[in-house]
């Protein structure tokens, strides 16, 4: 496992089905955008030296460290974006680019993008889908994970 199991329940604290985050942000479950009047919205977190802050700063030092071997450019990295969903099964997510501001005024893809489940059965849903490929690129190398 990636993530060990008391942070993974931090987070299911903080993410779970009934935490008050949804609320807090007037999320509705059934629409396929992430707030009743907000529309899609994520954050930025400020990736910082000093003690963690929060149990999500925990969880996002926590993958910085996994993925860095993998991608040592990391290292200058400054700022992670995090968002979150709560979907009932089969309500999916639309394909897309993970890009600054969705691309407006070009393309700027982050070093890194990763995708972290808190809940659900290895039999539903289906894979997420990663690859290489950037706006503008005929083709690229897909793999479902």
């Amino acid at each position: 496992e990636a993530m060990p199991e008391a942070m993974l329940r931090g987070l299911r604290d903080v993410f779970g089905p009934s935490a008050a985050f949804w609320k807090e942000h007037r999320y509705n479950s059934l629409s396929r955008c992430a707030s009743e009047d907000v529309g899609y919205f994520s954050y930025t977190h400020e990736l910082h030296d000093g003690p963690c802050r929060s149990t999500l700063d925990v969880a996002i030092r926590h993958i910085l460290a996994v993925a860095m071997p993998h991608f040592p450019e990391l290292k200058d990295a400054r700022f992670a974006e995090w968002w979150a969903h709560c979907r009932p099964h089969a309500s999916g997510h639309q394909m897309h680019y993970d890009s600054d501001n969705e691309g407006i005024g070009g393309a700027r893809h982050p070093i890194c993008s990763c995708v972290t489940y808190l809940e659900g059965a290895e039999d539903l849903g289906g894979p997420t889908l990663v690859t290489t490929q950037r706006l503008g690129d005929i083709c690229g190398h897909l793999e479902a994970i």
